[in-house]
């Protein structure tokens, strides 16, 4: 995953070294925000998933976060997600978000599953992510606050570099919602693997 956008400790978003060394040209599943626009060039969207991202804390709360002020909190994120601190910042229903620093961004690899052992470890009371199935251990963490939109609307698209668009991509997309193609590959995986596929 960090090979198509990633962060550092201090820093903003930039665009990963898989992508932009030509290692690969698009990568998949991502949704557009202002700040990977910057970077990148967006496909149309081919599919639409939940964008809410909450603040997660121990279970309990024994450390009394609390998520309607953020003032002088040290913060954990994961790597290149859109669930970062310039999305954090748009926040205009709690304290300290629009001012939250760089500096107090602490963040951990993409792929990892956020679990209680990390709280300590990086000296934080929340983590602030999307509370999708996998990204963090449910049995030990929840979830508190309201949630923020992180995802420009939850539409998922592939990503290239500015000077490699991949045109057929959308051309292929364009043709086969007009003949009825993805629709019935939505069809299929509802039948196949259960629940509604989020088809746009």
């Amino acid at each position: 995953m960090t090979n198509c956008f990633t962060h550092q400790k201090g820093e903003r978003l930039v665009a990963g070294k898989g992508l932009f060394a030509k290692q690969f040209d698009m990568c998949m599943t991502w949704f557009k925000t202002d700040e990977r626009a910057i970077l990148v060039s967006f496909s149309k969207p081919y599919w639409r998933l939940n964008d809410l991202a909450f603040f997660i804390v121990k279970k309990g709360n024994p450390d009394k976060f609390d998520p309607r002020n953020i003032t002088g909190e040290q913060l954990g994120f994961l790597f290149g997600h859109s669930s970062s601190p310039v999305c954090l910042r748009t926040s205009r229903n709690v304290i300290g978000a629009e001012d939250f620093p760089d500096q107090k961004a602490v963040f951990i690899d993409a792929q990892a599953r956020v679990e209680s052992k990390h709280y300590d470890k990086l000296k934080v009371k929340a983590f602030f992510i999307y509370t999708i199935e996998g990204f963090f251990n449910a049995d030990e963490l929840e979830n508190v606050g309201e949630p923020i939109h992180c995802g420009g609307g939850g539409e998922l698209h592939g990503v290239t570099r500015k000077d490699n668009e991949l045109p057929w991509f959308d051309d292929t997309l364009t043709k086969m919602k007009e003949d009825g193609r993805y629709y019935d590959l939505c069809r299929k995986t509802e039948e196949r693997h259960g629940g509604k596929p989020a088809c746009v």
